[in-house]
């Protein structure tokens, strides 16, 4: 077989690659190829560079009750036949670009066994082994189509169903979207038409005006030139990942959804606002920059709800504390941001990055994702007397628990609306102690609780605590060189011979060697050896030093 024998569509275009086939399991089993996406390449690529991969997903939901496995089989074959991307493998060897694969059929099904034999301690010990040994081993993207899902029985009314993919393949909504149906199928319901294939959104992207995306992400970050130091930390640090939960009433939750609509705002952007004023607050500067992740389902795509696939995109959002507009006007300009975003949505983040001026480093440390399908609703809607929920002690209302890691930032704020919103603080335990969480979570709380008496106030004047001065100097020393670049840049910081240096210039160089510090492995904590004469050389490398959290251990040049 050479590069001339190829797999194409009638509607062939650069969607459909012409990608050799000889090698494929089956190749009279193809049902389409196309392309990955931007954001699916670069996730692709990471996870083949090996070591901890966040985004390789393992869910474990415990099923109790008058349960009947084969049953439950049968829907999930039900399920696979009708989403594409269940059957789809990665193919990315010897081609110019990698491939989605689409079977029309796959050869797996739900592999069954019974641990009743075991103890629950060895069987909670024996399912992390596995789990564990899997994760190690790393995913396999060729043999994507593979079902990795497992039914595990454990006592004689209860089950766990154990399932690992990998982001690339989908996002939560997808997931959220795939239990539906799969609980769905169990309850007998008509599985309906296959779901329409991802395909269909990588053709959609193909057709959007990336000049004109590029030109408005420029304009947007025009100004930008470091990432907005995270919260200050205090420790102790440790290894792993943590999360921290707290439900808001459900009268605060009412309250802010109505100051959300007064304002003109969905509640999404509230929070973004809120979250933009704590991190600003904190850093002692008027503008936060951090990541939001979207939905990227784009409206105009024929039943894009039912897609499964990887549609979410993380972007930077700059929110600015405007203090002469009241807080219902602030939201609402905030919400004209967001709306002047969302036609550009769809850029990936590798190449915004490259767009920024941001001289150094990410352009943020911190993202914020409010999820609106969570998987918790799509359990709820179980069979009679079936319940099916994550094992384990139930979530805290405010509380603690450890878990493997979302993603590769050290600070996550994770929202999922309903009744009562419930908000979580993920965060790496190398960066942030658990004390440390538990005050920035209580101040969140805090911030939140009080837009909406602030309603009609000026911003200038919103003082949800008395800990936080309303314009306050940096906390942190490390942070007084970005306060004062960004509040009057042109000042002259340091004069050195007949060269002076300004603050602009001196929050610039700090940020750049943070950047390469935190890039060389220097945590929170750690001590950096500098050698340096007197010079403004030796102020930025102090600068740089502690804006990483880190501490300079001067050493005698002579």
């Amino acid at each position: 077989m050479t590069m001339d024998s190829h797999h194409r569509h009638d509607d062939a275009s650069e969607t459909t690659p012409a990608a050799p086939v000889a090698s494929f399991r089956d190749k009279s089993n193809v049902a389409e190829i196309f392309y990955l996406s931007e954001l699916q390449q670069g996730m692709l690529a990471h996870a083949l560079k090996g070591g901890d991969d966040a985004y390789h997903i393992r869910h474990v939901f415990e099923i109790a009750g008058n349960f009947d496995p084969e049953r439950f089989a049968r829907a999930w074959g039900a399920v696979v036949a009708r989403h594409a991307m269940l059957r789809a493998d990665i193919r990315w060897r010897e081609i110019p670009k990698p491939v989605h694969i689409v079977y029309r059929r796959t050869a797996g099904s739900l592999a069954m066994a019974d641990w009743r034999g075991l103890d629950p301690a060895a069987q909670r010990a024996r399912l992390e082994a596995d789990l564990a040994t899997a994760r190690a081993a790393g995913f396999d993207f060729a043999r994507a189509a593979d079902p990795a899902v497992q039914l595990i029985r454990i006592a004689d009314d209860r089950w766990w169903f154990t399932w690992r993919f990998h982001h690339v393949q989908l996002d939560g909504w997808s997931v959220a979207r795939i239990l539906a149906d799969l609980l769905a199928a169990y309850r007998g319901e008509a599985p309906g038409a296959p779901a329409p294939s991802f395909r269909s959104h990588i053709k959609w992207l193909e057709g959007r005006d990336l000049a004109a995306a590029d030109a408005w992400w420029q304009a947007e970050l025009a100004g930008t030139e470091a990432a907005t130091p995270l919260p200050p930390a205090e420790g102790p640090f440790g290894q792993g990942h943590a999360e921290r939960i707290r439900h808001l009433d459900a009268g605060t939750t009412a309250a802010l959804d109505r100051l959300a609509r007064r304002a003109g705002a969905t509640l999404s952007t509230l929070l973004q606002a809120a979250w933009g004023w704590l991190l600003a607050t904190h850093a002692g500067t008027d503008e936060a920059l951090f990541g939001v992740t979207l939905s990227g389902r784009p409206a105009e795509l024929d039943g894009v709800e039912q897609i499964a696939g990887l549609f979410i995109n993380t972007l930077p959002l700059r929110v600015t504390l405007d203090r002469s507009l009241n807080v219902t006007d602030w939201l609402a300009a905030a919400q004209r941001r967001m709306n002047a975003l969302r036609p550009h949505d769809h850029v990936p983040l590798a190449r915004i990055r490259g767009l920024a001026p941001v001289v150094d480093g990410p352009l943020f440390d911190t993202i914020l994702v409010v999820e609106n399908f969570p998987v918790d609703a799509a359990l709820g809607a179980a069979d009679g007397d079936v319940t099916i929920r994550v094992p384990g002690p139930a979530a805290p209302e405010d509380g603690v628990i450890a878990t493997d890691g979302r993603n590769h930032y050290p600070l996550s704020l994770i929202a999922e609306t309903g009744p009562r919103l419930k908000l979580v603080l993920a965060y790496d335990l190398a960066r942030y102690g658990h004390d440390d969480i538990a005050r920035l979570m209580a101040q969140l709380v805090r911030v939140l609780a009080a837009l909406p008496a602030a309603a009609d106030r000026p911003l200038g004047g919103f003082a949800p605590f008395d800990d936080m001065p309303r314009r306050p100097l940096p906390a942190a020393p490390q942070l007084l060189p970005d306060h004062l670049g960004r509040h009057d840049p042109a000042a002259v910081a340091v004069v050195d011979g007949a060269r002076a240096i300004t603050y602009g210039d001196l929050a610039r160089d700090a940020a750049r060697l943070a950047a390469r510090l935190g890039a060389l492995g220097v945590r929170p904590g750690d001590r950096v050896a500098l050698i340096a004469p007197r010079s403004a050389g030796f102020v930025a490398a102090v600068s740089g030093i502690w804006r990483a959290g880190a501490a300079y251990v001067p050493l005698d040049p002579a």
